[in-house]
């Protein structure tokens, strides 16, 4: 969830100038029923609305509120670039394509259909790293490009 955690912060604060994320979550729900399903093997009905119901009660939280939908639309103007594998099996991998329809411009979306949960690096090692230094120059060191 660190990738939805920085969306979050760097839509509360303008000191964040560009946020790269990898498998982000879109949302608690959707995460909580692909979750169920990969570390248990079970479906995720009824388990996805009783850990959600768990969530409300014992947090004092209300599970919209981790729609990291809601946090990536809200964000000023700070560029986003979003990673997200097709195989990811722990983050629903709809994931990506949710928060980039969700964020405004600037943004990117790298959707790889065969990658799993943060596969990136490890599988497109110097993609990664051209993606990502390239981000962060043309957007912090050159925003006029």
């Amino acid at each position: 969830m660190g990738g939805s955690l920085a969306i979050q912060l760097a839509a509360q604060t303008q000191s964040i100038k560009a946020i790269v994320t990898h498998s982000a979550v879109a949302s608690v729900r959707s995460t909580v029923a692909t979750s169920i399903a990969y570390f248990t093997g079970l479906p995720p009905f009824p388990f996805t609305p009783m850990i959600l119901f768990w969530v409300e009660q014992d947090w004092a939280m209300e599970p919209h509120l981790l729609d990291f939908t809601m946090w990536i639309a809200a964000l000023d103007s700070q560029p986003i670039l979003l990673m997200q594998g097709g195989a990811d099996v722990v983050v629903a991998p709809e994931s990506g394509q949710l928060l980039y329809d969700a964020a405004r411009e600037p943004k990117e979306l790298w959707f790889e259909p065969d990658l799993g949960h943060v596969d990136f690096q490890r599988e497109r090692s110097q993609e990664f790293s051209d993606r990502v230094v390239g981000f962060f120059n043309r957007h912090l060191l050159n925003p006029e490009n």
